[in-house]
């Protein structure tokens, strides 16, 4: 399957207090890791979607394309319109990734390409750690008009509950390992070690 990979990274970082896909783990940034993995994985594509921090992205020696989202103030979903209009014809599924999620190991995204390539019907296949939904949604590219032409609440979550959903049950937590604060960063820190 041609697949792609669009990094969500235009976030304020708020609570952060700082970029996070500038955000060093172990040898590589958040957003290199995440890019590693991807690459991995087989991704033909790789896109980053910037917003207020796209000056230190483009700096960046990055693997992937990088857009600036022009609306980054309205919201998450304003970002995955961004990275879908970038695409190339022939993606036929892509990944959502939020910078934010940076420890998803390349083994997780084999798992859902495969469980996408055995369902030729199905739309979204979301990754389960002990039943619980992580990141990244993997979206057949037919739901692309869709989400590109709704803009009301809820995001993303709202549009891919109106598609047919798999859950694909993994054995990695990465997939639930966020972080938001410092403190979660120092945690992500210790695992990046052993991930």
């Amino acid at each position: 399957m041609i697949h792609a990979a669009i990094i969500l990274a235009a976030g304020r970082s708020r609570r952060m207090g700082t970029d996070k896909a500038g955000l060093p783990l172990g040898a590589m940034t958040a957003v290199e890791r995440i890019i590693a993995a991807h690459r991995a994985a087989g991704a033909r594509e790789v896109i980053v979607v910037t917003g207020t921090n796209s000056s230190a992205l483009f700096r960046m020696p990055l693997d992937a394309t990088t857009l600036e989202n022009p609306h980054p103030q309205r919201g998450m979903l304003s970002s995955v319109h961004t990275g879908i209009q970038g695409l190339a014809p022939d993606a036929e599924a892509f990944f959502i990734h939020p910078v934010d999620i940076p420890l998803v190991p390349p083994s997780v995204l084999h798992r859902l390409l495969a469980a996408a390539a055995g369902q030729p019907e199905g739309s979204v296949f979301i990754p389960t750690f002990n039943d619980r939904r992580g990141h990244p949604p993997l979206i057949h590219r037919r739901l692309a008009a869709a989400i590109l032409a709704y803009n009301g609440n809820g995001g993303l979550r709202v549009i891919m509950q109106r598609h047919t959903i798999s859950e694909v049950a993994c054995r990695e937590p990465g997939i639930l390992w966020d972080m938001d604060t410092p403190e979660d960063y120092q945690r992500l820190l210790h695992r990046a070690i052993t991930v």
